[in-house]
């Protein structure tokens, strides 16, 4: 295949791309040609004359801005004479055959499905259907789901057809937090509580708990259900997971003694060289959380008590949807051990970076400069500045790291910020 060839000119046809003209020759067959373009950087690829297979790769190819999705699925309806919905939910049928690799890819194309209009969507519902029953991968279904039932404009219809069989049910709960339409959302309510007591389900259950937070209207019910959990010790680390992602101002001070109480009585049980690992993690920061809701005298208290236990822990989540840490600011003591966990629960790329004082919109400002391709250190849009104190990798949606430092000796207002291209304005801390 790969001695049938055609010539191309090479040429920067988009932002970014080199100025040097460059020519490669591209085979004609499907498969050769997506070996000679996965040869190419993601800088390369996106300055790639349009065509056919390029299209195909810049749908497919990870790492790339959504606007290359979105030219790719057009593209490609222009070239096949189908129409963009088409092509999406054929290239998310191509992408689940590849396996987990595409995870970060078609959760990168979710919001691009679901800005379909209701009728298109709708009049693709077999088509979603069968990639909800029968794709490989859980976040394949799971988005399908996400499409249905935002279609359907109700989770009903949805619900009905999948209610017999467990593994169909746990898709369409955890397709909850994908759903953008929050009354669509709010009506799985119904639905999602009585599972809550589903003993003989357990693994149904557990998804419950954590889908629960992402159906809005129920803050302070879902609040006492997953405490109950907590102090039970019945799926302890689900429900502590679950209720840090309920609006902090939905939480009741009168709730927080006794809950601070059993999370400490489990901590104090966890080995100590278990107590960085992610449920403990969890539930130090939760508990930390809560003294907040205490008066001074008792938050001073459990603080010590906390601290004896281990390092100082600090968990932060990306808020989906809204390019936000769910912190905006956290205290730690000078020259002392620290470990800070970030989460991205978001669909799109985010990182963490520490700076020196003052030093966000240089940061900042140099990130956006920066090539998508990793540095000698395998850092992503990371400036190499002396500036630059401490960094996690660019997490893919529901990807987490954990960065162990020793907080440095001179005090200040140091600076936490995503520098992904165009989220540092508003994606940052103290």
């Amino acid at each position: 295949m790969l001695a049938v060839m055609v010539a191309i000119t090479f040429a920067p046809l988009v932002r970014g791309a080199d100025s040097t003209n460059k020519t490669f020759s591209l085979p004609k067959s499907p498969v050769a040609a997506a070996y000679v373009l996965g040869r190419l950087s993601n800088k390369e690829l996106g300055a790639a004359p349009r065509g056919e297979f390029v299209y195909v790769a810049l749908l497919q190819r990870k790492g790339l801005e959504r606007t290359y999705r979105v030219e790719a699925i057009e593209g490609l309806a222009k070239i096949r004479g189908t129409d963009a919905l088409t092509e999406l939910l054929r290239g998310l049928r191509e992408l689940d055959k590849k396996g987990d690799s595409s995870e970060a890819v078609l959760r990168d194309l979710l919001p691009v499905l679901l800005q379909f209009k209701v009728e298109s969507l709708s009049a693709k519902r077999d088509v979603m259907e069968k990639l909800a029953m029968e794709s490989q991968l859980p976040i394949t279904r799971q988005i399908a789901f996400a499409a249905i039932v935002t279609a359907d404009a109700s989770p009903d219809r949805a619900w009905k057809s999948v209610e017999s069989n467990p593994s169909q049910v746990t898709d369409l709960l955890l397709a909850i937090p994908l759903i953008r339409d929050l009354n669509v959302r709010a009506a799985f309510h119904a639905k999602v509580a009585p599972l809550l007591d589903k003993a003989d389900l357990a693994d149904v259950r557990r998804v419950a708990i954590i889908a629960n937070p992402a159906i809005p209207g129920h803050d302070a019910q879902t609040f006492a259900t997953l405490a109950a959990f907590v102090k039970s010790g019945t799926e302890r680390d689900a429900a502590i997971a679950s209720l840090q992602k309920i609006p902090r101002k939905s939480w009741p001070k009168e709730q927080a003694e006794t809950l601070i109480e059993s999370v400490l009585t489990y901590l104090q049980a966890v080995p100590v060289d278990k107590r960085t690992e992610t449920d403990a993690v969890s539930a130090f920061q939760f508990a930390t959380d809560l003294t907040s809701l205490l008066p001074l005298e008792k938050a001073s208290v459990v603080g010590k008590t906390l601290r004896a236990l281990g390092v100082s822990v600090f968990v932060i989540r990306t808020i989906p949807e809204q390019m936000i840490y769910d912190k905006r600011l956290i205290v730690v003591e000078a020259g002392q051990p620290v470990s800070i966990v970030l989460i991205n629960d978001d669909a799109m790329p985010h990182n963490l970076v520490i700076t020196a004082p003052g030093a966000l919109e240089e940061i900042g400002a140099a990130a956006e400069k920066m090539s998508p391709e990793a540095d000698a250190r395998g850092r992503v849009y990371v400036p190499a500045s002396p500036k630059v104190l401490f960094n996690t990798r660019l997490l893919q949606p529901k990807e987490m790291e954990r960065i162990n430092l020793v907080a440095p000796k001179t005090p200040g207002k140091y600076v936490f910020v995503c520098t992904f291209p165009g989220h540092w304005p508003i994606m940052n801390g103290i």
